[in-house]
């Protein structure tokens, strides 16, 4: 039978753990491995230190997966920004050791590693997989560093960048709940991304398992498939919430003063036309259910 278990490095986070549950519900995949290093949400997690090179090589003897996911690492922005040495830490060190051992240790396994818009300066937005990466961001930078390092090892691979990643758990969407509870709150109409429902996220990269040898290119988008602003993300959660509260349109005046760049918007790899089985809209509200 064709090994087809996966690891799931980082799945206590928000992305991992609903792509570890929605993974484990799928009958063709022969074992589904996750890990957590410090938030142990779930029972069937192992705990795994991915920054040690002797825990990571135990790990990959003992499993012998066939995918490695990686979806760990720091992504609060303003946390990178100002411990970057942090930020290389969680970001680039275990992507480092998982090349090295891969190649070392002569395994089959494939790496899928989870990335992000901010790769991209946020100038112009509509970016394509092969579009110039110019991070504005430290967090950016070690997405961008770990790209790299990937592009120039000798394991087979896969980058997966997603943006604005939305589900009931995430961070977005929790803050967003909160502000409802007052009369009105504004939200940026001119900040862009291509947010991408959970839901459509993980049957992406389930289709990019189950099609691996197919799907051409190591740079891929798995976003969904609208350019839109915060403000008008924030008038299509209220729809689904059923909440009736004002979210006034707000503006950046200067963006060299944030961290969030203007535009980071993408376009879909082409893959995902025959992952996306439902409307925009419906995912998103399969993904706050």
């Amino acid at each position: 039978m064709k090994n087809t278990s996966i690891a799931i490095i980082g799945a206590s986070g928000f992305i991992g753990s609903s792509l570890f549950n929605f993974l484990n519900k799928q009958n063709s995949l022969s074992q589904i491995f996750g890990t957590y290093y410090l938030n142990k949400k779930n029972n069937k997690l192992t705990k795994l230190d991915a920054y040690s090179e002797n825990n990571l090589k135990s790990f990959m003897i003992d499993k012998l997966p066939a995918f490695i996911i990686f979806a760990s690492g720091l992504k609060n922005v303003d946390i990178c920004e100002k411990k970057p040495r942090l930020a290389l830490l969680n970001n680039v060190l275990p992507i480092i050791l998982l090349t090295k051992l891969i190649t070392r240790l002569k395994l089959n396994t494939k790496l899928l590693f989870i990335s992000s818009d901010y790769v991209f300066s946020g100038n112009r937005g509509k970016y394509r997989e092969n579009d110039l990466r110019n991070p504005t961001t430290f967090y950016g930078y070690t997405k961008k560093l770990a790209e790299e390092i990937l592009e120039n090892s000798q394991v087979d691979f896969k980058i997966l960048r997603t943006s604005s990643v939305v589900g009931k758990k995430s961070k977005f969407v929790q803050w967003f709940l909160t502000q409802t509870k007052i009369n009105s709150f504004s939200l940026y109409s001119n900040v862009y991304s291509s947010p991408t429902p959970i839901q459509l996220l993980n049957e992406g990269i389930f289709y990019l398992i189950q099609n691996y040898e197919n799907i051409s290119g190591d740079r891929l988008h798995l976003c969904g498939n609208y350019r839109m602003s915060r403000y008008k993300l924030g008038l299509k959660l209220l729809e689904v919430f059923k909440k009736k509260v004002k979210i006034r349109p707000d503006k950046v005046v200067n963006f060299n003063k944030i961290l969030t760049p203007k535009d980071l918007s993408m376009m879909p790899s082409l893959f995902m036309n025959k992952v996306q089985k439902f409307t925009w809209e419906k995912y998103l509200a399969l993904s706050l259910s």
